[in-house]
């Protein structure tokens, strides 16, 4: 278990992830991380990506987002 430091800049608070775990989990600056608190644990871990439909699939009913 690696020991991180909350820090404060403006009016947030920030963590910094270690290099080697953003690089097993393969994300980076910009990345989107699903974020939880619960039991008094705090979980962040790569969002699920979201599928892209074409616009006729869309236009027949589909959910999601369009490419």
């Amino acid at each position: 278990m690696t020991n991180i430091t909350v820090r404060k800049l403006g009016g947030a608070a920030y963590v910094i992830i270690p290099a080697e775990a953003l690089e097993t989990l393969n994300i980076g600056v910009g990345s989107k991380l699903d974020f939880d608190v619960s039991g008094g644990v705090m979980t962040m871990r790569p969002a699920a990506k979201s599928r892209c439909y074409p616009i006729a699939e869309l236009l027949q009913g589909r959910v999601g987002v369009a490419c």
